[in-house]
């Protein structure tokens, strides 16, 4: 509450006129009590954020515009949690990127849908907007350790569009 506080008594004060709340990090983990049954399964949510809503009704009335960060593929929780789910090693097991974080597959569709899961309630929490983040393949590591299983039928360029136009229409 403190560092919300001073950063929205900086945003009344001068002519910023917009914020970005983290929804989802880089450490896989959700700012506030999702309702989403797999966030809840894999534990992601944290309660950072007490109420969400009653956050982004306070920046509205403010005039404050709301913006989303969504961390999409870089996601040591769900990476963890469900391993068959994550960018695979080739000796077996998850990979790691130089920071020891490990990241969710960018070709499953249930990766997907687990983030846009998380973007669409963050649009019914009156959020006017979504940032993803890390909607990339990994590259912070040695990438040549990487396995994607099952063996990807798209490009990467593909992938990332396809995610994007796939989120554009849930949305």
């Amino acid at each position: 509450p403190e560092v919300f506080d001073r950063l929205f008594k900086l945003v009344k004060d001068t002519e910023l006129n917009a914020m970005v709340i983290d929804v989802k990090d880089d450490t896989g983990k959700l700012t506030y009590r999702s309702k989403i049954p797999a966030a809840q399964e894999v534990d992601a949510a944290t309660n950072r954020i007490k109420d969400i809503k009653a956050l982004v009704k306070t920046l509205d009335d403010a005039g404050v515009y709301t913006i989303a960060r969504i961390v999409v593929f870089k996601d040591p929780v769900l990476s963890v949690k469900r391993p068959e789910w994550a960018v695979r090693h080739k000796n077996g097991g998850i990979w790691k990127d130089r920071k020891g974080k490990s990241w969710t597959n960018p070709y499953l569709k249930e990766v997907w849908d687990y983030n846009l899961d998380i973007a669409e309630e963050a649009a019914k929490a009156g959020f006017k907007e979504i940032q993803f983040d890390y909607v990339r393949f990994p590259s912070d590591g040695n990438t040549n350790n990487i396995v994607y299983d099952p063996k990807p039928d798209m490009t990467r360029q593909e992938t990332i569009k396809s995610f994007l136009a796939y989120a554009r229409e849930r949305l």
